[in-house]
């Protein structure tokens, strides 16, 4: 057991042995390769900006009068308002309005368009809703607006603008919406306002005309009963003036009862006039639901001016960081340092399998049948050295300038690169 051991323990040595001889033999490659790995990510990490970000909370707040005294007219939720007011606060020309009030990006904005300047803030703009959207109906509903940037004190200048706007912006919106709503309504009821007039109108000429033609029906109906009563006398000349009185007074109170009961029959609604009812009485009922919702709409737009509506307040306002929240230095140097290696293992390998050359005498032993009697070491002169310190100054100098090749383009990705540091926090 202890001879397996001390086997075990020699072949690790000679593994160990094996690793280093590798690593000598190609140091003119593992050198500047892994000088350059940890060079590239020390530098990017160095040139990196201290990202800072600062939140304000934004609370929506319900209308402080009941919706039983007063209907709700802006029926559009939440989350939709939201969605429209940051289209409108992301677009350029409010996104470019801030860049040149606070002064930012002003190194991406030398090297860059504006367009992706105004990316790059759209980018560092975020919006996060709290809280279960199936339960906005009915719950308190906030949101946060936040900023990252390279400074503290203007990151949260600029949350705070941020979220002054959403608040700004939804008031107007809103008004814009119950002044709207408000004129439609009130073009509405005075369109059914006119139609109920001319229903009226309509209805009143009919009455008019109907008791025309009643008025004509009676007259002539009168002058023929006046006309029968005086045939009657002329018939019985030789009778009593007391009886033709009589007989007149029957024939006009006869006369009267058909009068009358021809009025009952008129009066009574025909066809058309039946129509006509109708459609007055599905008018006034319009008319009615529609003023009612135009009186509604306009309480509510004089809440929404005076502020008693439903909207949008800052709660929280974005405080100065005190620390940055990314890049994590640590840990990114540990991860290039591991990535360094892995990448100098990798080229090691590589070179060695490329190479075919015999560089020691147990490996020439395993590749012959010949026995191997004597290894003579290697004599190293004077030229020798002169030579590998040529080649060393021959390797050396085009890594300096890699190296300083590589840390000029460290700063020009790194420096003031706030989403790069955001993505390696």
């Amino acid at each position: 057991m202890l001879a397996a051991k001390a086997i075990n323990s020699g072949d690790r040595r000679v593994r160990v042995e094996r690793v280093f001889s590798i690593l000598r033999r190609h140091g003119w490659l593992v050198v500047p390769l892994g000088t350059a790995a940890i060079a590239a990510t020390l530098s990017i990490v160095f040139f990196l900006p201290d990202i800072y970000r600062s939140s304000a909370t934004v609370v929506v707040e319900r209308r402080q009068v009941t919706e039983d005294f007063v209907r709700l007219t802006i029926t559009r939720g939440v989350d939709t308002r939201l969605q429209r007011i940051s289209q409108e606060i992301m677009s350029r020309s409010h996104l470019v309005s801030l860049i040149d009030k606070y002064g930012l990006y002003s190194d991406l904005r030398k090297r860059l368009p504006v367009d992706e300047v105004v990316q790059c803030m759209r980018n560092d703009i975020r919006l996060d809703l709290e809280g279960d959207r199936t339960h906005w109906s009915g719950g308190t509903v906030a949101f946060t607006i936040s900023y990252r940037g390279t400074d503290p004190r203007t990151v949260a200048m600029v949350a705070n603008e941020l979220a002054a706007i959403y608040v700004a912006e939804d008031l107007k919106a809103r008004e814009r919406q119950a002044t709207a709503t408000t004129e439609v309504l009130r073009g509405k009821v005075e369109d059914i306002k006119r139609q109920l007039e001319h229903q009226e109108q309509a209805m009143a000429d009919f009455k008019r005309t109907q008791a025309r033609a009643r008025h004509g029906n009676s007259e002539k109906q009168l002058g023929a009963a006046g006309n029968a009563g005086a045939a009657s006398p002329d018939a019985s000349a030789g009778g009593a003036p007391a009886e033709n009185t009589e007989l007149r007074t029957l024939a006009e109170e006869e006369c009267l009862r058909t009068l009358n009961c021809g009025e009952r029959v008129e009066n009574t609604p025909g066809p058309e006039f039946r129509a006509l009812r109708r459609n007055y009485d599905t008018t006034l009922r319009t008319y009615q639901l529609f003023s009612t919702r135009y009186e509604e709409a306009k309480l509510a737009e004089s809440l929404d001016r005076d502020q008693k509506g439903e909207q949008f307040r800052i709660l929280d306002p974005a405080l100065v960081g005190e620390r940055p929240v990314a890049p994590k230095r640590p840990h990114l140097i540990l991860v290039g340092f591991l990535l360094s290696l892995g990448l100098v293992a990798i080229a090691a390998a590589v070179a060695e399998t490329l190479n075919t050359s015999i560089h020691t005498a147990d490996e020439l032993r395993r590749l012959s049948t010949v026995p191997v009697l004597a290894s003579i070491p290697c004599i190293v002169t004077e030229t020798d050295r002169r030579l590998a310190a040529r080649r060393l100054w021959l390797v050396a100098a085009p890594t300096i300038v890699g190296l300083l090749a590589i840390v000029a383009a460290s700063y020009f990705v790194a420096s003031q690169n706030t989403s790069l540091a955001a993505l390696l926090s």
